[in-house]
């Protein structure tokens, strides 16, 4: 059985192939599926003596973070600090601090190549691809809002509260299904879950082993033929996710450009191959795949993960 998965906004392509012998204990798996965060969020569980109400409390945890984590939403915290931590200090919950703080150590240890405060960048590049003009986006990104974007404008204190220097705008989309499924994960091990699986819109955590009591392995598409499979893996315990570009680009000069943005000069990335990471939390796994995506030559750096790169 083949099941589909793509890292929503950045369209990753990772295909899950599951043993193709029969499970003996036909009810399983327990499973449910909804949208939330733009994707669709599919949860399996194959243990026996599962209580379908786990499904409920992830269910309202992934709504939660969706909540307060949506800029899209006016009413949503990160959208408050948006419009007010330009001008005065705002406290924010203690899920929104965590991230802010991993992603900041992130950034530094990517060398900026990762960057939750790249949504000017994004806000510019819709203006004028509205207006069909190809050549802005590619070419440079205007002084002010170069300013704008760049982790040094995020300063935290010690009361959990954030300040955006130089009219900083966040976007947590980057992290936030990453973040999502880890939480998910947290719950399935409360309630002594052995075997799960977690994909929200291709960000994968293969939880103890499948339904046949073996490693899940997890197929790597072919960036040139999305009919193949490049790489299989075999994870347990464990995040996957990948970045590419062939699914979400646009061509410019006979050159393909993919959505993903370089934070450090506002520029399209080039649609090029295929970069997944492996890693314990799916937040890391969020973050490594599209850092290195930006820039390959990280690749040396990100020790606490395994990186897979085509």
């Amino acid at each position: 059985m083949v099941y589909p998965a793509a890292k929503i906004n950045s369209l990753f392509f990772l295909l899950l192939l599951l043993f193709s012998g029969a499970c003996d204990r036909r009810h399983l798996p327990y499973k449910t599926t909804f949208l939330s965060m733009g994707t669709f969020i599919e949860l399996k569980v194959y243990d026996e003596n599962f209580d379908k109400n786990v499904f409920t409390d992830c269910i309202n945890r992934v709504k939660e973070i969706e909540k307060w984590g949506n800029h899209f939403d006016p009413g949503s915290e990160i959208s408050f600090v948006n419009r007010n931590s330009s001008k005065e200090w705002v406290e924010v919950n203690p899920d929104f601090y965590y991230i802010l703080v991993e992603c900041i150590k992130a950034s530094k240890e990517t060398n900026g190549a990762f960057d939750i405060t790249v949504k000017p960048f994004i806000d510019f590049y819709k203006v004028k691809e509205k207006k069909s003009v190809k050549e802005h986006m590619i070419d440079a990104v205007p002084e002010n809002i170069l300013e704008s974007v760049g982790y040094n404008n995020i300063v935290l204190n010690d009361k959990q509260q954030v300040f955006l220097k130089n009219n900083a705008q966040l976007d947590l989309s980057g992290v936030l299904k990453g973040f999502a499924v880890d939480e998910v994960v947290k719950i399935m091990k409360l309630n002594n879950v052995k075997k799960a699986l977690i994909n929200a819109g291709g960000n994968l955590y293969c939880l103890g082993t499948d339904e046949n009591d073996k490693k899940w392995v997890i197929g790597i598409r072919d960036a040139e033929n999305k009919a193949g499979i490049i790489k299989k893996l075999k994870i347990t315990n464990k995040a996957v996710a990948t970045s590419a570009g062939y699914e979400r680009f646009i061509e410019f000069k006979k050159e393909k450009f993919s959505h993903i943005i370089d934070p450090r000069n506002g520029k399209m990335v080039k649609a090029e191959g295929s970069v997944t990471v492996v890693s314990d939390k799916a937040l890391y796994a969020d973050i490594y795949s599209t850092a290195l995506y930006v820039d390959i030559s990280l690749n040396t750096k990100i020790k606490e993960a395994e990186v897979y790169m085509f």
